[in-house]
This record gives C-alpha cells, structure tokens and sequence, in this order.
C-alpha cells in the first residue's frame, strides 16, 4: 500500500489530465474506487479513511483497526504495510499487473472516455478482477 500521486506529463493533453484528476479526487467515485479494493490505495487525504462514506464497506467496517493503523502512520507509507492479518491477499499482484488506474487516465487524457467513464470502467473491471480472484 502507498499513498499515490499522479504525474501530469508536459504535452498538449496536461488541461484534460488536471481535469481527470479534479473529477476523480472530489467525485463519490473516488469512494467507489477505493472500496473497489478495500485498502489497496491510501488516499492522499488521509481524511477520507474516518469519513462515514469509506467505512460504508463490509470489508473497511470490519477491518477497522486497519484503518486506523493506516490513518496514524499515513505519512510513513511508501511501500506495502506489515499487518500479521492482512484483510486482503493477492490483491496488490492484481493491481500492479492489470495497471486499472494507468488505462483510466490514459482512456480520458486521449478522448477515448470522459473522465467519469473512464472511472467508472476502472471500477467496474476491478469488480470484475476481484469477483474472478475470490472465485479461484
């Protein structure tokens, strides 16, 4: 687990990259995307992690004191956390081979989706990847 940044490249796309990320941050998807993977990604804003909207997740709500090792040690994180029982397995080999968030953003700065779509297509392939992970 890390707490991500985006890199906005130099180039004539940079508006529609901001514009990406201004949508992504503040819209309810955002919310949808970090329970897409219940603790695959610290937000930026550790904030978000005590907001009723995020606990709103079986997996968060369960997983509390997660969160909140999470929310204490959140300027700290730059790699996978040491947790003895974790509440997630093999989920970051998904993210890091499947690469969601990279084609989301490349799908809305090339045009190929809006930003909202772009979204939620990420949303709804990391639902896919990890309904297909919890049935093997």
């Amino acid at each position: 687990m890390s707490s991500n940044g985006f890199a906005v490249p130099e180039g004539e796309n940079k508006d529609l990259v901001f514009d990406f990320i201004r949508y992504f941050m503040t819209s309810d998807a955002f919310i949808t995307y970090l329970h897409a993977v219940p603790f695959h990604f610290c937000p930026t804003n550790r904030d978000v992690l005590k907001t009723d909207e995020y606990e709103d997740n079986e997996i968060v709500s369960q997983h509390l004191d997660f969160r909140d090792m999470i929310y204490e040690e959140h300027s700290n994180f730059r790699t996978v956390p040491q947790y003895q029982n974790p509440p997630f397995v093999g989920w970051y080999e998904i993210l890091a081979t499947k690469q969601v968030a990279s084609k989301a953003i490349s799908n809305s700065i090339e045009g190929r989706r809006t930003p909202q779509q772009a979204v939620n297509t990420a949303i709804d392939e990391l639902n896919g990847m990890i309904g297909e992970y919890r049935n093997s």
